[in-house]
């Protein structure tokens, strides 16, 4: 997570950002890959404990 942090505060200094986006929405857009990201880890976890149970 402060990798994802550290990301957005470098670009967000160096201007990386394309012509009319809003600092807000880069934000979200980063806030929603790190909440999918974590939703997959999670989904990998429960099925790993599902396949132990089964077998």
């Amino acid at each position: 997570m402060q990798t994802v942090q550290m990301s957005l505060a470098t670009n967000m200094a160096s201007g990386d950002i394309a012509a009319g986006v809003k600092e807000k929405e880069v934000k979200k857009g980063f806030g929603n890959l790190v909440i999918s990201q974590t939703a997959a880890y999670g989904c990998r976890l429960l099925f790993k404990e599902l396949k132990k149970s089964v077998l």
